[in-house]
């Protein structure tokens, strides 16, 4: 049974294991703000006081200014002043923004500006996580200081250096067995080349986009195909990458949404965006962005992308194996968890004992077998992990963002967990029109 990948227990990244030198320089040279994290989205965002008033930002690298929201300004008792230009929305559209009176900004209660004016947007309703709902921190804040988002210990890293470049962090990780990845400029954004299939790809870093996206208009320059989607299946459009690098990272196996990005205008003549890095993988691979001095730092690992992606693609099975658990099972359909129940039950497989479970999904469509409203399914758990851990790994595989699964009511054997329920997609549906 795979188990989703703890990365904070073991990178390389966290304090407790980074080499003394390193620690040196962020304790010497830097003062650390705690970041919160949407479990959800996995975006990173900072608590903050405006005018004495408490709220919280989103970290969005891709936002040259800090924006409050309009609809919040009450909270923060200001008001709308004078027109200042649009503000770029998640989707690429542009929206509204205003001048703002306003005369402090505090971030995590340790960075202090004297701001006689701050900018506001709509951000409801375009994408923007809820736990971001009072706005985005912005290029402003970030160039005003040297700063470091820190994925791994969620924590964002400042050091007020009066205008003068600090390296001694880049410097310090140097001396590690990493790859320091260059942030090149695209505009006012900054982009990263990594490898799809061992082809070079210009991908956006976007710290306030919840999802990693493929862009559409570059799938042929990446050797990449989409599936067709079968007709009225409302299912997003995924691309299947075998192998992606980023820096010292190689992701297995990773399906990303494909979109448009042609509306936003992120190519440049330099370069054609194939994609954004949203912190769905940035939280997941333990990223360290410098963004004063413009790189990012991956770990050293190599990891199984659909065992956090929303969307997986292809069952992990050969043909002649997915044919036989369809014909074993006694119905397949798609459906949401609604309980899970240790069964008191211990059994035989190979001579290692297994805990039974039950797992209670109610049925949305029937795919083969007699359709009930309410299925219930049994995995095995090794009994070595205990109720505990068997309980973990459940909440482990259920914990996602898309709560639609693919499951196989197999009549025959206790299987385990991974050989049982699939995160519902169109590639997964595909591979079952093979059978």
């Amino acid at each position: 049974m795979k188990m989703l990948p703890l990365f904070y227990c073991f990178l390389i990244f966290s304090t407790a294991s980074l080499p003394a030198d390193v620690k040196d320089v962020l304790e010497d040279n830097y003062k650390a703000i705690e970041l919160k994290t949407d479990e959800k989205t996995r975006c990173i965002y900072m608590d903050v006081n405006v005018n004495e008033v408490d709220g919280m930002l989103i970290l969005d690298n891709r936002s040259p200014r800090t924006i409050l929201a309009l609809e919040n300004l009450e909270k923060f008792k200001l008001t709308k002043g004078d027109s200042a230009g649009n503000d770029r929305l998640p989707n690429g559209e542009t929206t509204s923004m205003y001048q703002v009176a306003a005369e402090r900004l505090n971030l995590g209660g340790s960075l202090m500006f004297n701001m006689s004016s701050l900018a506001a947007s709509a951000q409801h309703g375009n994408g923007v996580p809820d736990m971001g709902e009072d706005g985005k921190l912005g290029g402003d804040v970030f160039g005003a200081v040297q700063c470091i988002f820190h994925y791994p210990e969620k924590k964002f890293y400042w050091a007020d250096k009066d205008g003068e470049l600090d390296t001694s962090f880049a410097d310090a990780m140097e001396e590690l067995d990493v790859i320091a990845m260059e942030l090149g400029e695209n505009g006012a954004d900054v982009a990263m080349v990594v490898k799809i299939n061992g082809t070079d790809a210009h991908f956006l870093v976007d710290t306030a986009a919840s999802e990693s996206l493929l862009a559409k208009e570059h799938l042929k320059d990446m050797g990449l195909t989409v599936p067709k989607l079968p007709e009225g299946v409302s299912l997003p459009v995924l691309g299947h990458i075998e192998e992606m690098k980023l820096g010292s990272v190689t992701l297995k196996n990773l399906p990303l949404r494909v979109v448009s990005l042609s509306a936003q205008k992120l190519d440049s003549p330099a370069r054609k965006i194939a994609g954004i890095i949203g912190s769905d993988l940035l939280s997941e691979t333990g990223a360290v962005l410098d963004y004063t001095n413009k790189k990012i730092y991956f770990p050293d690992i190599e990891v199984d992308g659909s065992e956090f992606s929303p969307h997986p693609g292809g069952f992990p099975f050969k043909p002649e194996v997915r044919k036989r658990l369809l014909s074993s099972s006694e119905a397949v359909f798609t459906g949401t968890l609604i309980d899970t129940k240790n069964l008191a039950q211990v059994i035989k497989v190979g001579g290692e004992e297994y805990l039974v479970f039950g797992i209670a999904f109610k049925e949305t469509e029937k795919i083969k077998g007699q359709s009930k409203e309410t299925q219930v399914v049994k995995v095995r758990f090794k009994r070595s992990l205990g109720n505990k851990g068997a309980e973990e790994l459940l909440q482990a595989k259920f914990d996602q963002s898309n709560d639609g699964w693919i499951v196989f009511k197999n009549r025959r054997a206790v299987l385990e967990l991974d050989q049982t329920v699939f995160r519902d997609s169109a590639l997964r549906r595909e591979e079952l029109e093979k059978k």
